[in-house]
């Protein structure tokens, strides 16, 4: 990864030094091709992504510790799909943190996780006690949990709760969670 920002970052300094219409991509894709001609990857259409890339991400050090361990379509999803620099850095954490693929990273990019992530308006901290109320938000935080990974983590199986959580006032009903505010109030502070 860390090659091709170089590549990228040589262009950039190529085209700012001879020009944009110095023909600087098409004369490094040939010789690149004739020095290398077992390598793959340096055609004119790839050495533009390399620009890109080295434009969307100036700093070699954030090459080396994030991006750098996403693979290069992973990067070039995040590239071709996401204009801001803060989306890009949220998009490539997430996808380290989660061990998202390229198509899961795209799905995610495309169904706005970015834009909705932190954003839901919610009584939680209001109406129930902390565990409950920590564990309702990530549940809004996080839709593509599968349910196994639901049960480790203690939040209650889809379509119902647990008895602590029923009796502190938390249900789930039909794909909904439900609060009862009188009943989460009464027992707010109590332990679980």
């Amino acid at each position: 990864m860390h090659l091709y920002w170089r590549i990228g970052r040589s262009i950039l300094e190529r085209q700012k030094k001879h020009g944009w219409g110095a023909k600087v991509i098409d004369r490094l894709a040939l010789d690149l091709r004739t020095a290398f001609p077992e390598m793959r990857g340096f055609s004119r259409a790839n050495l533009m992504y390399m620009r890109a890339f080295a434009e969307a991400w100036p700093e070699s050090e954030i090459v080396q510790q994030l991006v750098g361990q996403l693979t290069w379509g992973a990067n070039l999803v995040l590239l071709t799909q996401l204009k801001l620099p803060a989306a890009r850095h949220f998009y490539a954490a997430q996808a380290i943190e989660h061990g998202w693929s390229r198509n899961v990273l795209s799905h995610h990019i495309e169904s706005g996780l970015f834009e909705r992530k932190g954003k839901a308006i919610t009584n939680f901290s209001a109406n129930l006690p902390e565990p409950h109320a920590q564990l309702a938000t990530n549940i809004l935080k996080d839709p593509f949990r599968p349910g196994a990974d639901r049960e480790s983590s203690g939040a209650p199986p889809i379509g119902g709760a647990s008895e602590d959580a029923k009796e502190d006032g938390v249900e789930v009903v039909q794909g909904r969670l439900n609060v009862n505010s009188a009943s989460a109030r009464r027992n707010r502070g109590t332990p679980i």
